[in-house]
């Protein structure tokens, strides 16, 4: 909007979140166990589709990276697609994974209605976005992941830095490489990380939140335009 010349009277009314759905539910072991997934792995979760901006290619090959070294660690990716034209791109994804040596390591679960329950049963979120045009706005994953108690891993672009608190809430990687997530992973201490800093922030996004800065914008308009004009 500045670049256009409108200086003045700008407000931003971020997006919302449903807190009342994206709650943690327990340890997530039942989750975990449902997937056949050991309570002694680190569980890193994906969520959106399988297009170039949302970067899943760095997150499968730092995933690669990681088993290379020996870490004991499962990715979980909740993705999908609706459009045919989006088969190649998902062959692809499929390849890089069998390169990667990581069949047994990656565990599909398509598009799900339980994703408050893949969340809580994750220690990580990771939301490698590459393209700032894509994502301009707060990923509305992330703060979903952070009401359910899950710290986020995200790539330092476009609305993703107005969410993630970094050393509270979750990190950033800044380069397009593998290798660049890779070192944030191997230094992430999920533990360190407080449900009530993760909760309070993600809360920050709430529909309460929306009609109280909503209401508060309109009130404050209400009132210059009444001084204005004199009414």
């Amino acid at each position: 909007l500045r670049e256009i010349g409108i200086e003045k009277n700008i407000t931003i009314i971020p997006p919302i979140i449903d807190t009342s759905v994206f709650i943690p539910l327990g340890d997530g072991s039942e989750k975990r166990k449902e997937l056949g997934v050991s309570n002694e792995a680190i569980v890193v979760l994906y969520c959106g589709s399988w297009t170039k901006w949302k970067g899943v290619h760095l997150l499968i090959q730092s995933i690669g990276e990681l088993i290379k070294e020996a870490y004991y660690i499962r990715l979980i990716v909740a993705w999908g697609e609706p459009y045919s034209w989006y088969d190649d791109r998902k062959r692809e994804l499929d390849e890089l994974v069998r390169l990667s040596g990581l069949e047994n390591i990656i565990i599909e679960v398509g598009i799900v209605n339980d994703m408050h329950s893949l969340m809580s049963a994750s220690d990580i979120f990771v939301a490698p976005f590459i393209n700032i045009d894509g994502v301009a706005d707060p990923p509305l994953s992330v703060l979903e992941a952070m009401a359910c108690g899950t710290p986020v891993i995200s790539y330092g672009v476009g609305g993703a830095t107005e969410t993630v608190i970094s050393g509270k809430t979750g990190e950033y990687f800044f380069e397009q490489t593998p290798g660049s997530l890779t070192e944030v992973v191997k230094k992430f201490d999920s533990k360190k990380y407080k449900f009530s800093d993760l909760r309070s922030r993600a809360e920050e996004f709430s529909l309460e939140k929306f009609r109280e800065n909503f209401r508060k914008q309109i009130d404050e308009y209400y009132a210059d335009y009444k001084k204005k004009f004199e009414l």
